[in-house]
């Protein structure tokens, strides 16, 4: 199984309904043990503040925002591989900038990215990065990195087919 990098855009389908929230959900739900998953410490605040910002704005309650962030606690009891916002990856951002036209943010799921790619390919495991972020995936194909898009059509059927190899 591959080593799968989940970005902000495509996590929050998990916790909001919205076009792609099919996909993530069988990616947690039917997760094999052998799978590892991978966060960006970004993504949570990310989360968190979508979540929040949809409280704030009234599409939903407080009182569902309080939930789907403990829903979403649950799941990242799960995630076995954090990525930390530390000097070398504002580094590895700000080069990756250099050769792609991304935001902030992006820039450092991005080099996220890159460093977990390489993680997997030192054990020998294939590396998947899942994002609905437009300029975030043609960057990741720029540099051979595998995408997933989960409001992609045959994304789920991506994700079976990964499962059983």
């Amino acid at each position: 199984m591959p080593l799968t990098s989940i970005e902000s855009s495509a996590l929050v389908k998990r916790y909001v309904q919205e076009q792609g929230s099919d996909v993530i959900d069988e990616l947690f739900d039917d997760r094999r043990p052998d799978e590892t998953f991978a966060l960006s410490l970004l993504a949570v605040v990310e989360l968190r503040s979508a979540l929040l910002r949809l409280a704030k704005g009234g599409k939903i309650s407080e009182l569902e925002a309080v939930e789907l962030l403990n829903n979403f606690r649950k799941d990242v009891s799960s995630v076995k591989l954090w990525v930390h916002v530390d000097d070398s990856l504002l580094d590895e951002a700000a080069i990756a900038l250099e050769r792609h036209p991304l935001r902030t943010g992006d820039a450092l799921h991005f080099a996220s990215m890159l460093r977990l790619r390489s993680v997997a390919s030192g054990a020998g495991e294939i590396f998947l990065a899942v994002t609905s972020n437009g300029e975030l995936k043609d960057a990741c194909r720029a540099e051979g990195i595998n995408t997933l898009d989960p409001a992609q059509r045959g994304a789920l059927d991506q994700i079976r087919m990964l499962r059983r190899r």
